[in-house]
């Protein structure tokens, strides 16, 4: 059940929105946007109705206001449901991919389920890999120039670029909430697109982010993390086929879920201070087995839900597109230097076999993680 108590935050079932949003990560807070400005956009948007189908409030990318306990609530029982929502379309011993049956959501964007655990670390490891901007700035070089533009009723503004060279970069505005679980082993962090109007275009192609959420949990063993990824994102590539992004998938997501692991081990090595891990158990209990109480069938559900075969996830929506980019239309030329407004590009369209055989075969993949 959605709760809010105005002033201290919400909560959406077992998950409690952290009212300083990513500042808890350890990262600045820069004031880009004015209060009046954000207000006035507020206060002019039409109401919405919560109880709507998520993926009708959203498709349509006109909610755009802020994000609410409701529509969090909505995209885990999403992300919960079984096979008969959610087609596999690979699991093995490291990634289990997903894909949503009804291929028509979100303007068909490719609809996601990305599923992964890494061991012998903790979910404020892995939360710091994906949430504190200068440490990622060290092994994710892909995404940059973030910015907390401003805090609103418990959602962070949040701005960032993303490099996927021969293509233009994309750049995302979106809304960002920061989630601990109740029973303090786990975090999520759930994002949706923001209006362009509060950002003025850039040379980036602005990309939309219907939904997406990064679900972090400590395994009830103690042993390791999960984290599940279910996002719906469309990076404005013209002509890009879908089965293009699915063929390239599994193999971005696991390159992705390594550098992850490879950085916690590097975390762990140097004792790097965590400043997210004050919203968790302390490390020795995250450690141990979760001993069962009245929580366990919350964190048993959220489990269920991140470890389908206890495999290891990545970022969705992500990876798919860091090969996907060296795929389409808009790669750039070397007159194509001209501003455009977020989602055109002026593109010379190569053949996309051409450009998929010249993707970087080293890149980690597109990340759509914040």
């Amino acid at each position: 059940m959605a709760t809010s108590n105005e002033g201290h935050g919400w909560q959406a079932g077992p998950w409690i929105v952290e009212p300083t949003g990513m500042e808890v990560f350890g990262n600045p807070r820069t004031q880009f946007l004015e209060a009046e400005v954000v207000q006035k956009h507020l206060d002019q948007l039409p109401f919405k109705e919560e109880n709507q189908p998520l993926s009708d409030r959203l498709g349509s990318e006109s909610d755009v206001g802020v994000i609410r306990p409701r529509e969090v609530e909505q995209l885990v029982e999403l992300s919960n449901a079984g096979e008969e929502v959610w087609e596999t379309l690979v699991r093995d011993e490291q990634i289990h991919i997903q894909r949503h049956r009804d291929r028509s959501l979100f303007n068909g964007s490719v609809f996601v389920k990305l599923v992964g655990r890494i061991s012998n670390t903790t979910a404020a490891h892995v939360a710091h890999c994906f949430g504190n901007f200068s440490d990622r700035a060290g092994w994710d070089k892909q995404m940059d120039s973030f910015r907390l533009m401003y805090n609103v009723e418990c959602n962070d503004i949040l701005y960032s670029l993303l490099h996927a060279p021969p293509l233009t970069d994309r750049d995302f505005l979106i809304y960002h909430a920061t989630l601990r679980h109740e029973a303090g082993r786990g975090i999520m962090l759930y994002t949706r697109s923001a209006s362009n109007r509060l950002c003025p275009p850039t040379r980036a192609v602005r990309a939309t982010q219907y939904v997406a959420s990064y679900c972090i949990m400590q395994d009830p063993d103690g042993k390791g993390v999960t984290f599940t990824t279910t996002s719906a994102v469309d990076p404005h590539i013209p002509f890009l086929p879908k089965w293009v992004l699915t063929l390239l998938m599994p193999s971005e997501f696991r390159r992705w879920r390594n550098a992850v692991e490879k950085r916690c081990r590097e975390l762990h090595r140097d004792a790097v201070p965590i400043p997210v891990a004050a919203l968790l158990q302390p490390e020795p209990e995250l450690r141990a087995p979760f001993a069962p109480n009245k929580e366990k069938a919350v964190t048993e559900a959220a489990t269920e839900e991140a470890t389908p075969t206890g495999k290891s996830s990545t970022e969705a929506g992500s990876t798919q597109d860091g090969h996907s980019r060296g795929d389409v239309s808009d790669v750039k030329t070397a007159g194509g230097d001209t501003e455009s407004s977020p989602g055109t590009r002026p593109d010379s369209s190569p053949r996309i076999e051409d450009t998929v055989a010249a993707a970087p075969a080293t890149s980690p993949g597109l990340c759509w993680c914040c």
